[in-house]
């Protein structure tokens, strides 16, 4: 039995498909299958373990040069950065609240601000 496709829109014929649109068994929307090769995951997790001689600290992993990077960002003030971190050590901020009515996600929002910024001039303090 032949339908319309109705995911191309061409009004084309695709004897693949049942009445409904869905694939027929053994067919499938994509007859290539799986790209071949690494996906960029596993590059990036190749690339996060080779040694680099990095600005003076000598030799050392790429991702522990990253993590420098993001740490000297953070300590210099920067939120997105400093979030990152926070979230990487600890966890995200978990938004539970007992009487939904009297704190609002504003308010909780507010303070992780607050507190991200008080540990940034903290470490940045003793940094120094």
């Amino acid at each position: 039995m032949k339908t319309e496709s109705s995911e191309s829109g061409t009004g084309r014929v695709d004897s693949r498909r049942d009445v409904k649109g869905r694939w027929k068994p053994g067919c499938t929307g994509n007859p290539g299958g799986k790209a071949r090769g690494p996906s960029l995951t596993m590059v990036l997790r190749r690339l996060a373990h080779e040694i680099i001689d990095w600005e003076g600290m000598g030799k050392v992993e790429r991702a522990e040069a990253l993590a420098a990077v993001i740490w000297s960002k953070a300590l210099g003030g920067d939120r997105y950065f400093t979030e990152m971190v926070l979230n990487r050590i600890d966890g995200p901020v978990k938004q539970v609240a007992e009487n939904a009515q009297s704190i609002s996600g504003d308010d909780l929002r507010g303070k992780r601000i607050i507190i991200e910024q008080t540990v940034v001039d903290a470490i940045g303090a003793n940094v120094n």
